[in-house]
């Protein structure tokens, strides 16, 4: 994006400029300049093109522009809890705990990476997770807890379960992914 930015000053600055008298310096970018400067980037963004001195920048989706997916297996899903994983909201975090079925087994590039967000939303979000796991019925608990036993990536997952269980969440699932997280520590 750094060098998207310098050839698009660049551009502009060898841009046709006419000149009013008493008026600012106006410069004039076609269309086809931009989309040359795209496709020799390679920019996947939309450029817009740019007229007179106003600059309309390329916005990036924003968070509520998003609707996230929360049907089984969604590698949407996943890419959106990653790329925003510093500001998850409970409507985020409840949709990516959707996402999780016993179906998504057969969907190796999903399994790995699903489970590896698991525990660090988990590390992350604790008591939002669990809070969601034990107030909702909506969830395929039986994949995730199979999940929470079974991690692909190192995890500290002693200091873990200490996070978890000062959560003081007195509910059967809460003690449930306590015992999963105990088995996957018992498997190092």
């Amino acid at each position: 994006m750094r060098y998207y930015s310098i050839l698009l000053a660049l551009l502009l600055s060898c841009g046709t400029t006419s000149q009013q008298q008493g008026s600012q310096p106006q410069t004039i970018v076609d269309s086809t300049s931009l989309e040359s400067l795209s496709d020799l980037l390679g920019a996947p963004e939309q450029v817009d093109s740019i007229s007179d001195t106003k600059e309309e920048a390329v916005k990036p989706q924003l968070k509520s522009d998003v609707k996230l997916d929360s049907s089984h297996c969604s590698i949407q899903t996943l890419v959106y809890v990653d790329q925003n994983f510093e500001d998850l909201s409970i409507k985020d975090i409840n949709s990516f705990l959707k996402t999780f079925h016993l179906e998504c087994n057969n969907n190796v590039e999903f399994s790995e990476w699903s489970n590896e967000l698991l525990f660090k939303v988990l590390d992350t979000y604790t008591q939002t997770t669990i809070n969601l796991l034990t107030t909702r019925q909506e969830y395929d608990l039986s994949a995730i807890l199979d999940e929470l036993e079974n991690p692909i990536h190192d995890f500290l997952l002693n200091q873990l379960v200490e996070k978890v269980e000062q959560q003081n969440i007195e509910e059967p699932i809460a003690n449930q992914v306590i015992q999963a997280l105990n088995i996957a520590a018992s498997k190092d």
